[in-house]
């Protein structure tokens, strides 16, 4: 009877085990097939849409009408933008190397326009005869990436023509806006353009708003006020021109201000008076009125604001990204990409007059959904031990009995001034269906809660762990969390954050360190130099070095994995080998694992491979 009794409990522990790996199976097939969808534009008509959808890592310029019903795939490629009269739809190819335009009804043939190497944003001219875009320029690419120049072509095919000349820089750095276009078109034959001559202020926190001629020419600067200006917006009687950023400044981050000047750059003045958040994605609706999706709170929300009142007004108001996409005030109805953190995107749409209803244009990723069950999550809010209050999102597994407590993965997030949000993250679904918990905090320096949180870089990365096991030990406190089953996993910034609790303490089951940065100095060098250290790394080293994980080595013995891309033109790998190198010669447990990035299955391996070094942490 024994023996038949263990016989029978192994078979269950068999069928329950198969199970878990047919659900794991399941779950990641379905993430494979997860379509992100980007850049949703009106036809000027404002009946259809045009947006691009990436599915399996290869993109696709698809056409649906507003209303709804299955898209139409138009061709392979991204960033499709319609001519004025509607006709063409204009697009760079899926290697970005090409510039196309294609009619979107009957059969007419695509048209090549151009061929290069990282053509960007694109732009028709009011009249449809020209189209402006961006190009990287044959200079070697720095750390803080390519040089862009601006270009126009004939909408017929023709010529190129160079608009700026050699040594001015287009934009400068990150905006935070993830579709960032630093032009516009004036009228028929002027455009505006945001940048600096790095021949002469070679200040990567620098740029202006210039206007040009679309022949080239002479560039005639609009903005006087020095500062990082970018994104201009032409209103759609060409009279206004709103922009973005913010004053010069030695602090490494401030919420950026939204203002409106003349085409001449007179009348210049703030509209976002008091908003302290960063807006992206800025559109007219008509010549006084503008509209964004800004984040807030660990959430992307749409806003709206009037030239005349210059009171920013909530649009849209939930628990998701809502990336503004398009607006069209002579239909009245605007398109965003919208996701939670159980829905993948869609595109959905929504009258102006009345922004927070929400109504679903594509259904891509709905068939999907029921493969993908998902844990409840929620916001925490908690103080720091020096009472900084610090607010994220903590998901639960799929299967969850509040009588037990579960392993917890802590989500540290890059930038540092980054933030996490409230969209769908596959990471997200595949270990909370796997059984763990995610807690997600946005650390000071996080974007998303004003100036004065955000500019917290002084104090990192030592205040930040603190941030963090705070917010562990809320969790613990409540209940969640096995306190000798917690993971941190970190990249750029999160993981030197990650790196830095190690030195501190041994709580911590494990570590997963992605992109992580410069390890010697703790920071990115040349990007933070002049907003967060009196002088710079090569100048006096030791403030920087103070701050560096590499410091204290020696204290770390919790077992580590670092996740390496098989690229090394994404992240030079030198000193996370060496910080390696030493943990093995001290015996510290620690893995060296190389991300494949070759088809859409390669990040599933990496996860599968992470998930294994999990399960076998004490």
């Amino acid at each position: 009877m024994r023996r038949l009794m263990f016989g029978v409990a192994l078979a269950m522990v068999a069928v329950a085990t198969q199970a878990a790996h047919a659900q794991s199976a399941a779950v990641d097939s379905a993430l494979v097939r997860v379509e992100n969808l980007r850049t949703p534009r009106l036809s000027p008509d404002g009946r259809r849409v045009v947006f691009t959808r990436v599915v399996a890592g290869k993109a696709h310029v698809a056409l649906v009408d507003v209303s709804g019903g299955a898209p139409r795939t138009l061709a392979e490629g991204s960033g499709a933008e319609w001519s004025p009269k509607g006709g063409d739809v204009a697009y760079r190819s899926a290697d970005g190397t090409r510039l196309l335009v294609r009619p979107v009804d009957g059969d007419g043939a695509e048209r090549v326009l151009t061929t290069g190497t990282a053509i960007g944003a694109l732009r028709w001219s009011p009249d449809g005869r020209q189209i402006a875009f961006v190009m990287a320029a044959a200079e070697a690419e720095t750390f803080r990436g390519p040089t862009l120049q601006l270009h126009v072509v004939p909408s017929a095919g023709g010529a190129v023509q160079r608009v700026i000349p050699t040594g001015f820089r287009i934009a400068g750095r990150d905006t935070g806006n993830p579709y960032p276009v630093s032009f516009d078109w004036l009228d028929a034959g002027t455009l505006v353009v945001a940048g600096r001559d790095s021949l002469v202020a070679g200040d990567y926190f620098t740029s202006q708003i210039y206007r040009v001629s679309a022949g080239g020419g002479e560039l005639r600067r609009l903005t006087t006020q020095p500062g990082f200006w970018h994104s201009p917006v032409v209103a759609p009687d060409g009279k206004s021109v709103a922009y973005l950023g913010f004053p010069q400044t030695s602090a490494s981050y401030r919420a950026q201000d939204l203002r409106v000047m003349q085409p001449d750059g007179s009348r210049d003045r703030l509209l976002s008076v008091g908003f302290d958040r960063d807006p992206i994605a800025v559109r007219w609706s008509d010549k006084t009125t503008l509209w964004f999706s800004a984040q807030d709170r660990a959430t992307v929300n749409t806003f709206t604001i009037s030239t005349r009142s210059g009171r920013v007004k909530p649009a849209s108001n939930g628990a998701h990204r809502m990336l503004l996409g398009d607006v069209n005030g002579d239909r009245g109805i605007g398109v965003a990409i919208r996701s939670t953190l159980s829905r993948p995107d869609e595109v959905v749409r929504f009258p102006l007059a009345k922004p927070w209803e929400l109504l679903p244009v594509t259904a891509t990723n709905a068939a999907l959904v029921d493969a993908l069950p998902a844990g409840e999550s929620e916001e925490i809010e908690y103080r720091a031990n020096d009472g900084t209050l610090i607010h994220g999102w903590v998901s639960r597994p799929v299967i969850y009995d509040p009588a037990q407590r579960v392993p917890l993965v802590v989500m540290l997030h890059d930038g540092p001034h980054g933030m996490h949000d409230a969209g769908f993250d596959p990471r997200i679904a595949r270990l909370t269906n796997a059984g763990f918990a995610v807690f997600r905090p946005n650390v000071r320096e996080s974007t998303g809660y004003g100036t004065d949180h955000g500019n917290r870089l002084t104090t990192f990365p030592d205040a930040d762990v603190g941030d963090v096991i705070a917010g562990v030990d809320e969790l613990i406190r409540v209940g969640l969390v096995d306190s000798i089953k917690v993971v941190l996993r970190g990249c750029g910034s999160g993981a030197v954050i990650a790196l830095a609790a190690l030195e501190r303490t041994t709580r911590f089951a494990g570590a997963i360190l992605e992109c992580p940065w410069d390890f010697l100095a703790g920071r990115e060098l040349g990007v933070h130099e002049g907003t967060t250290f009196m002088m710079p790394f090569r100048a006096d080293p030791v403030e920087w070095l103070v701050t560096s994980p590499l410091r204290d080595v020696a204290q770390i013995r919790t077992p580590t994995l670092f996740l390496v891309e098989s690229s090394p033109a994404l992240a030079p790998a030198d000193q996370r080998a060496a910080f390696h190198r030493e943990l093995v010669l001290r015996r510290i447990p620690t893995t060296w694992a190389v991300m494949d990035d070759d088809g859409p299955w390669s990040w599933v391996e990496t996860e599968r491979r992470v998930m294994g070094w999990m399960r076998a942490l004490r």
